[in-house]
């Protein structure tokens, strides 16, 4: 069954703060503004996926452990020690079996739209890139990093798994397998 942009927005903004509603809105505006820039005919799925990208990240943790019971999902060692990657895998699978999205494309959109991984549809790419770089995000160098996106998904997906690096190595914490295989993908292209 293929989900409406009009019914994403209404299930998002069901299971979302206020906050994060909006921030849902301005990565589905960003994921349409790329998929123009970078010639992906489906403009409505981009919008779709960025909208359900964070479909679960305001749900308690406890119910996303009980999601994650129910959909059968086994998180890896990293992911398991790493709950801020919990509401992208599980909000894959709340999408596919809740919602029942069936467009494997905006499924992985959502789940490796935090880790990334090797062999990224240009749709995955897209959401990854939005997410980073709607309207209200706020951190240094966010203008080059939308220039950069403009230009190329790739050098843009570069440019943030290294931010992300730098981040996790500072607080000790462990970089997540797909996302290296990410970008060492993107370093032999």
């Amino acid at each position: 069954m293929r989900c409406t942009l009009e019914r994403a927005r209404a299930e998002a903004q069901k299971l979302q703060s206020d906050k994060r509603f909006l921030h849902s809105c301005a990565v589905s505006a960003q994921a349409r503004h790329l998929a123009e820039c970078h010639h992906f005919e489906r403009v409505e799925k981009a919008e779709v996926a960025g909208m359900l990208h964070d479909i679960c990240r305001d749900v308690e943790e406890s119910y996303l452990l009980q999601m994650q019971e129910d959909f059968g999902i086994i998180l890896n060692n990293v992911e398991k020690r790493s709950p801020q990657l919990w509401h992208a895998i599980i909000g894959s699978a709340y999408v596919e079996h809740v919602m029942h999205e069936g467009d494997e494309d905006i499924i992985n959109a959502i789940h490796f739209h935090t880790t990334a991984r090797a062999n990224m549809s240009r749709l995955e790419k897209i959401v990854y890139v939005a997410d980073a770089t709607s309207e209200d995000r706020e951190y240094e160098n966010v203008q080059f990093v939308r220039e950069l996106a403009d230009m190329s998904l790739e050098a843009a997906m570069m440019y943030l798994l290294k931010q992300t690096f730098d981040q996790l190595l500072y607080n000790f914490e462990p970089l997540h397998s797909d996302s290296i295989a990410a970008y060492n993908e993107l370093t032999r292209n």
